[in-house]
Order: structure tokens, then C-alpha cells, then sequence
């Protein structure tokens, strides 16, 4: 509700950049907190952060492909999130066992 309710009030690429900016600050913090209270609220924030872009993205997908296509263009919006959680974390795991720093190159070059 609160992604959608961004897409509505902040536009939806503002929203979709907010999402990714606030979700990278909130990973962050989490990084560095210890207690447990802090590492318990952070994590639930970065579970809203990390998905508050969803709504304005489908929102966004649904305006820029025609009618005739929304099938196929979600579809394909589907498999490539799932694709890049179900390949991601081995792609990371084989990143880090060589060297962190191409984990790093590798994050930064995404951008």
C-alpha cells in the first residue's frame, strides 16, 4: 500500500528511485547496528524499502507497452525477477569465494 500510494503522490519513477535509494541507505545501517531491537526494526524496513517499487513498476510497464502486449510484458518482468533472485545469490557466492572486490565491481557496474 505504501509503494502504491508513493506512485500516486511522488510520480512513479520518483517513487521507483526512492525505493532503490532508501533501500541501499537502509542496507547500510543494518550493516553496522548490533543490537538486536536495531537489527529487528532494520531488517522490517528493508523489506518495505526493498519493495516499495512494485507497484510504480507495474504501473510503469502497464502505461509504456501497448494492450496487446501486457501479457508477455509482464511475463517477462516475472521471469527476470525471478531469474535474478533464484541466479543471484550463486553469482554473488562465485564472486566472493575469488575476491570481494569483484563482488564490489560487480554490484557497482549494475548501477
Amino acid at each position: 500500500m505504501a509503494g502504491g500510494y508513493l506512485a500516486d503522490h511522488l510520480g512513479r519513477r520518483a517513487s521507483i528511485v526512492t525505493s532503490m535509494f532508501s533501500s541501499a541507505a537502509v542496507l547500510v545501517a543494518l550493516s553496522q547496528v548490533q543490537r538486536l531491537a536495531a537489527i529487528a526494526a532494520l531488517t522490517m524496513l528493508a523489506g518495505l524499502t526493498a519493495e516499495l517499487y512494485r507497484p510504480a513498476s507495474g504501473a510503469l510497464l502497464a502505461n509504456l507497452v501497448p494492450a496487446g502486449r501486457r501479457v508477455t510484458a509482464f511475463a517477462l518482468y516475472r521471469l527476470a525477477i525471478n531469474a535474478g533472485f533464484a541466479m543471484g545469490p550463486a553469482v554473488a557466492g562465485f564472486l566472493a569465494d575469488r575476491s570481494f572486490l569483484w563482488l564490489l565491481w560487480a554490484t557497482l557496474s549494475r548501477r
